[in-house]
């Protein structure tokens, strides 16, 4: 019984944190905001010549950080949002875009100022991007 859940808990690791077919270097995030109203999109793109599928261990596939001016976490939305309790997947084919639009009200009330927005897929830090963003 105990070997059964331990392969079973071993290839559910296994998927959570596989790519497969894929060179990450052919996978750019890109983070815009726009103002009035404010809406903020992050894209993952595959630039590469084969499809891309990414495994994630919860509903949650991006999350969003807040970082003050000295590099300090303001808000972390992965560590704030409650996330489905199931693996999730998708997959890029070449050329593909996946495009994630993030609503403002995860951002907390008692935030505000000029800080540094990053966005990523969670589990590939490389496939991120960030920018300035102004929260009132």
């Amino acid at each position: 019984m105990h070997t059964k859940i331990a392969t079973i808990l071993l290839g559910a690791l296994l998927f959570a944190c596989s790519v497969s077919n894929t060179n990450l270097s052919d996978v750019e995030g890109e983070l815009r905001v726009s103002e009035s109203p404010r809406e903020v999109i992050f894209s993952v793109t595959n630039t590469g010549s084969e499809s891309v599928e990414f495994n994630f261990t919860s509903g949650c596939q991006v999350k969003f950080v807040l970082l003050d001016d000295e590099g300090n976490t303001a808000y972390d939305s992965e560590s704030n949002t409650g996330c489905t309790a199931a693996l999730s997947s998708f997959t890029l084919q070449p050329e593909e875009v996946k495009v994630f639009d993030i609503k403002e009200e995860w951002i907390p009330d008692s935030i505000s100022g000029s800080y540094i927005l990053r966005s990523e897929l969670i589990g590939y830090s490389d496939v991120s991007d960030t920018t300035v963003i102004v929260v009132q």
